[in-house]
């Protein structure tokens, strides 16, 4: 890992995650999960200036902490955000869940959900069982446990303690030719699956992207 490979996931994270970041760039931002912390660096490229992440991981952490990447934390969820009682604006969880214990999900939601300002903002990406391509992600790691259709994540957001809830599809990111092309191309296939739906269900609602995003307030 270095900071050329980071970088080059800038436009993505943009794309998936842009429109919900707050306009004020002293906004406090936690990434519970962070890894190697490329999404703290690419927020704090953009100038939020109280952006932090945690992970479990510390060879991760110790990692990022080389490339330079500033407030990463070593420790887990539920323990790094016991005393941050309504401390931050927006917490993200990506590709956090599905590496949990089933008894745990809930447990580390109620964490985050505490966590978050009144109105603050959760960022959850996830597998998607509705997608063609959902065993790639699900089976892809031996510690995948907890998996989640569109409806299921609402849910458990929810039951949580968060009142406005939305999922999305994580479509291609266009930052190129060859990512627009897949983009047009993915827009084809989801119109045959969204026929497919409607011939089947009776409907042609729904998500098929291998990933999903769930956003909500508190």
């Amino acid at each position: 890992m270095d900071l050329k490979k980071i970088k080059s996931q800038f436009s993505v994270w943009r794309g998936q995650y842009g429109r919900w970041l707050p306009r004020d760039r002293s906004a406090k931002i936690l990434d519970l999960g962070c890894g190697y912390g490329g999404i703290v660096y690419w927020l704090q490229s953009l100038g939020y200036t109280n952006t932090e992440g945690v992970d479990i991981n510390r060879e991760y952490i110790d990692t990022g902490v080389g490339l330079g990447i500033k407030n990463l934390h070593h420790g887990d969820a539920v323990s790094f955000l016991r005393d941050k009682k309504e401390f931050y604006d927006v917490i993200l969880l990506v590709d956090v869940l599905g590496f949990l214990m089933r008894e745990e999900v809930p447990e580390v939601l109620r964490s985050v959900v505490g966590a978050l300002k009144p109105g603050g903002a959760i960022i959850v990406r996830s597998a998607n069982v509705a997608s063609p391509m959902a065993g790639r992600i699900i089976h892809g790691y031996l510690k995948e446990d907890v998996h989640f259709s569109e409806h299921s994540l609402k849910e458990i957001l929810r039951r949580s303690g968060i009142k406005t809830v939305g999922a999305y599809p994580v479509r291609p990111v266009v930052h190129g030719l060859a990512s627009l092309f897949r983009y047009l191309l993915w827009l084809g296939i989801e119109a045959f699956l969204k026929f497919y739906r409607l011939v089947e269900a009776g409907t042609p609602r729904g998500i098929f992207t291998q990933n999903m995003i769930g956003v909500g307030r508190k």
